[in-house]
């Protein structure tokens, strides 16, 4: 199992999302054959990741809450933080923004209980990407500043590329446009320098723009 799931993550980091998609789907029918319930676990929150990502938002949503199932009896924060996370980023992707709050504020505050600065540096990107599209600026700054700290004190380079990005859109839609700018160029160098294309592409243009 952990070779099938090695396998897929593999292909995933490099979007083969096919190929990834084979190894989990087969990680996923052997562990139900044999009763091997973490591995089951794993395999459908990877296969929901990645419906995520090609924007398959109904069948992510299906799979993230039969996780959710399975991840209760368990206790297992990390996971459960983690797991929540994603349900609020599709509850937010299919516009149900009041339960997209509740699992992104979950999510969150058990990252927050665990001492996990990832899953918080995260949360708090996801959560600020929604006030802002319900229009709480105040709020979506005060998460998006907060994980800009916490990814520069853990070296978490490309969420700290996500939150320069963001606050620079940010302050575009409060048309603080100067600061937007700064903001702007700070992600560019770094999304440059980190080799993450997606912003670097989004940064370069948004400066071409302001040039």
């Amino acid at each position: 199992m952990k070779i099938l799931n090695a396998l897929g993550v593999v292909y995933q980091s490099t979007t083969q999302y096919d190929k990834s998609l084979e190894y989990y789907f087969e990680c996923l029918e052997i562990s139900r054959n044999n009763d091997l319930k973490d591995y089951v676990q794993t395999a459908i929150g990877n296969i929901g990741e990645i419906f995520l990502e090609l924007g398959r938002y109904r069948e992510a949503l299906d799979l993230f809450l039969q996780e959710e199932k399975l991840l209760e009896p368990e206790e297992n924060l990390e996971e459960i933080s983690n797991n929540s996370q994603s349900l609020g980023v599709v509850f937010g992707k299919l516009g149900n923004d009041e339960k997209a709050l509740f699992y992104l504020n979950r999510g969150l505050k058990l990252a927050v209980e665990i001492n996990n600065k990832i899953g918080e540096s995260y949360c708090l990107i996801q959560l600020g990407i929604l006030y802002r599209k319900l229009s709480q600026y105040d709020e979506a700054e005060n998460c998006f500043i907060n994980g800009l700290n916490i990814s520069r004190g853990i070296s978490l380079k490309k969420a700290e590329v996500e939150c320069l990005t963001n606050l620079a859109y940010l302050f575009s839609d409060r048309k603080l446009f100067d600061k937007a700018l700064e903001y702007h160029n700070q992600a560019l160098e770094l999304s440059s320098e980190v080799h993450y294309r997606l912003f670097t592409a989004d940064n370069y243009y948004a400066v071409s723009e302001n040039i």
